[in-house]
C-alpha cells in the first residue's frame, strides 16, 4: 500500500506540469498597448560550481549558464522578448503587442515612433 502512494506521488509530479502547459496552450493571447519605458540586455553568465559526481567518485566542476536575455518594460511590467524584436523597438515609442505565456510576444503595430532632433 505504501508503494502505491509513492507511485501516485510520482505520477502527480509528472502530470501536473503537463496539465499546466495544456491549460496555458488554450489561453487566449493578451493585447498589450503602451510605450517602451526601458530596454535591457543581460549577457550570458556562467558560473562553475564544484559538484560531487558519484560515477567518478570525485568532485568535478559543473557549469551553470543563464542568458542571454532581452527584456522590455511597458506599463511598469517587464516582458522577455526575442533578440529580433528587441532590436526593432525604441524607447519612448508606442506599440501594440500580442502576448501569450507559451508563444511569447509579437509586434502587432507601431502606434507612434520616437523621433530624434539632431
Amino acid at each position: 500500500m505504501r508503494e502505491m502512494r509513492f507511485l501516485y506521488v510520482i505520477l502527480a509530479i509528472m502530470v501536473i506540469p503537463v496539465l499546466y502547459v495544456v491549460v496555458l496552450s488554450f489561453q487566449d493571447s493578451q493585447i498589450i498597448e503602451g510605450t517602451i519605458q526601458q530596454k535591457s540586455f543581460q549577457e550570458k553568465k556562467c558560473t562553475q560550481e564544484p559538484t560531487f559526481d558519484p560515477a567518478f567518485n570525485m568532485v568535478m566542476l559543473k557549469e551553470n549558464c543563464e542568458g542571454p536575455n532581452w527584456t522590455i518594460r511597458i506599463n511598469n511590467k517587464q516582458y522577455d522578448v526575442t533578440e529580433h524584436l528587441y532590436n526593432k523597438l525604441e524607447i519612448n515609442s508606442s506599440y501594440s503587442f500580442s502576448y501569450h505565456p507559451l508563444k511569447g510576444m509579437s509586434l502587432l503595430e507601431v502606434r507612434n515612433h520616437a523621433t530624434s532632433n539632431n
